[in-house]
């Protein structure tokens, strides 16, 4: 894929979280301003992914800079 500026992209990170049936790649990517393809996902992705199922404890996903060696 080719991202917004021009360079292309042979990976991305995903919106794991959610189910990719039915999305683009657009839809899925994570920042979707990287990734401006509308194409459907290939079925190697749908087939293989395993999202959070929603009757699980949510999850905070994130991350953090440190100031000292301490948080």
């Amino acid at each position: 894929m080719t991202n917004k500026d021009g360079n292309v992209r042979y990976r991305f990170r995903t919106r794991w979280y959610l189910s990719p049936n039915g999305r683009n790649y657009q839809d899925y990517a994570l920042d979707p301003n990287l990734v401006t393809s509308q194409k459907k996902l290939d079925t190697a992705i749908t087939d293989n992914a395993q999202p959070y199922p929603p009757n699980e404890k949510p999850v905070f996903v994130g991350h953090y800079w440190l100031r000292s060696e301490r948080p």
